[in-house]
């Protein structure tokens, strides 16, 4: 894991070039997506992933792709986590060998 803790503390998501994913596409994703967004790092995200996606979906023009898919295409990112799944979430991710985590409080 890289950080736990409150999402505006957590400078390293600020850095220009880190590309992260962020894992949720549901009310707390979004939230991680407009945090991000204010502080204009939006583009560094390169999809959304999800344990439960029924068709294919984007949110804000960015992809939401499966976690599995996701995790080997893109084993090397920084994943971001949080809201109430966020235990399954960490759990999943560890699972598949993803060690930079960001476990948010939003």
């Amino acid at each position: 894991m890289v950080y736990a803790g409150n999402i505006l503390y957590d400078k390293t998501l600020l850095e220009s070039d880190k590309k992260f994913i962020i894992f949720g596409a549901g009310i707390c994703g979004r939230k991680i997506l407009m945090y991000l967004e204010w502080n204009g790092v939006k583009d560094n995200v390169i999809c959304f992933c999800d344990s439960y996606i029924k068709s294919k979906k984007d949110i804000a023009g960015i992809p939401v792709l499966s976690v599995i898919d996701v995790c080997e295409q893109y084993p090397n990112l920084d994943y971001l986590i949080g809201g109430k799944y966020e235990r399954e979430m960490y759990d999943i991710l560890r699972k598949r060998a993803i060690s930079k985590i960001h476990l948010l409080m939003l």
